[in-house]
């Protein structure tokens, strides 16, 4: 029995990065024997085991043959005479498929597939052409490569070939919404989730997982006094090796041709696909809250969509405020097909309906201030009141000339809440008060203490 450390234990330690879990096969043992040992076996598809001390996972080293369609569809076989590098053969990504073993002189790398190579070059690269078998992957590579842009990793020209066929062979509709959502909650997670959702675009696979965003790239986007940069990839240039973007440049003619076809490349022209990666970009550096980053994806789907406007209930706000909800039937489907959180959906719905209102902060009356925070509910969940900020912020400060600029409106909103949630209801009952009398009362305050922020500088310290 040979026992390996392998995986991203093996990837992250190449890379000086934390270990957050690490992951053992085991070569040339029995599930009898690991269970003789105190192993408790948790394996349903295939033989894991929990160490009796540690809770780490150890798996027997096995092969997979494909039987049907999907992520699902295998056959593994577990047994004493399947090889390690067979076991490793089978996983997605070069940079994936190394162990370790623990020697008396140290430790030996054991790496078939020169993954060691491929972080030294930075490049994401399938394994073997059994990477088509599992639909999955295309997701799990967009991810990594979303996880380590900082670090300057790219797709290899044969793996984005490779994801492109899988996508147009139809491999995607198996998926489980679940799964989908699972690689999407963890690239969103990741320091440049922008890059996730470019890649699914880039091999079409975004057209049909996300396609409520994937039809803005379709959309042309005013440039307004955006800069003349490299709209694709200027966002993410500084994070990446100089002249290897991620881009059709690096791609076969056949691909380079198919990828130019779904556009988000150089010389394709601004559109509201490249916006809302930019947007993302920025989110991602204004807040590491993944339903943060989700609602700034969303925020502007509408503008795929051509059918009249679907205005506030409260005609009021909606005189006052300008701004529709039409995106909001778009983020209910997304969300449904794909069983996000419930969470995510109504932050996401906030953030469409009212970014805009956002920016308008400082302008607005205190009748239609207190009806925004009606809207958002700030008086069962202030948070929330943050969580739109900084995702309008980052609408605000889609582009990279306007990084540093300062957001005015956040403050006043901060300020304004802080004000409103000093006026106690407490007093009002006190003073005798009852029923409708007391939130007559308790508004009237709250207008009365808005209209004297109004008149306050910034520097004020109400």
């Amino acid at each position: 029995m040979n026992i390996y450390l392998v995986g991203g234990a093996v990837r992250d330690n190449l890379l000086k990065l934390p270990v957050t879990e690490r992951d053992w096969v085991v070569v040339g043992a029995t599930a009898n024997q690991l269970l003789s040992q105190g192993y408790r076996q948790v394996g349903k598809n295939f033989p894991v085991f929990l160490h009796p001390r540690s809770q780490e996972e150890y798996a027997l080293a096995r092969t997979e043959r494909k039987t049907g369609s999907g992520h699902t569809g295998f056959i593994c076989h577990a047994a004493p005479d399947v090889t390690l590098e067979e076991d490793l053969r089978r996983r997605d990504l070069t940079i994936n498929a190394m162990a370790w073993r623990d020697t008396h002189n140290g430790g030996e790398l054991i790496d078939p597939y020169h993954g060691k190579e491929d972080i030294a070059n930075r490049v994401l690269r399938h394994v073997s052409d059994a990477f088509s078998e599992d639909p999955l992957r295309v997701l799990r590579v967009a991810r990594f490569a979303a996880r380590f842009a900082s670090l300057g990793f790219t797709i290899a020209p044969e793996t984005e070939l490779l994801m492109t066929a899988m996508t147009d062979n139809a491999e995607l509709s198996t998926l489980m919404p679940e799964r989908i959502w699972q690689e999407t909650e963890k690239a969103l997670l990741s320091q440049s989730p922008q890059i996730y959702f470019q890649v699914l675009h880039h091999c079409g696979a975004l057209a049909v997982l996300f396609p409520e965003i994937d039809a803005l790239f379709n959309v042309p986007a005013a440039v307004k006094s955006h800069p003349a940069i490299d709209i694709p990839f200027a966002f993410e240039a500084a994070a990446r090796r100089p002249g290897r973007p991620m881009s059709v440049d690096i791609l076969p003619d056949e691909a380079s041709t198919r990828s130019q076809q779904r556009g988000c490349f150089k010389g394709e022209g601004y559109n509201a696909g490249l916006q809302t990666m930019m947007t993302l970009h920025m989110a991602a550096r204004l807040s590491a809250q993944p339903a943060v980053r989700f609602a700034v994806l969303c925020r502007d789907v509408h503008k795929a969509i051509q059918q009249p406007e679907l205005h506030y209930q409260d005609p009021s706000l909606a005189h006052d405020l300008g701004n529709n909800v039409t995106g909001i039937p778009l983020i209910e489907q997304l969300c449904q097909r794909l069983r996000i959180p419930n969470s995510y959906r109504n932050l996401a719905r906030l953030v469409a309906e009212y970014h805009g209102v956002i920016h308008q902060a400082n302008t607005l009356s205190p009748q239609s201030l207190l009806k925004l925070f009606d809207a958002i509910d700030v008086w069962r969940k202030p948070e929330r009141l943050e969580q739109i900020i900084l995702a309008s912020q980052a609408d605000a400060r889609d582009l990279t000339d306007l990084e540093d600029q300062h957001y005015p409106q956040g403050d006043y909103l901060r300020r304004a809440l802080r004000v409103v949630q000093a006026v106690s209801a407490r007093e009002l009952v006190a003073s005798g008060l009852r029923g409708q009398a007391i939130n007559n009362e308790l508004r009237q305050r709250r207008q009365q203490i808005l209209t004297q922020l109004m008149q306050c500088s910034p520097q004020c310290p109400c």
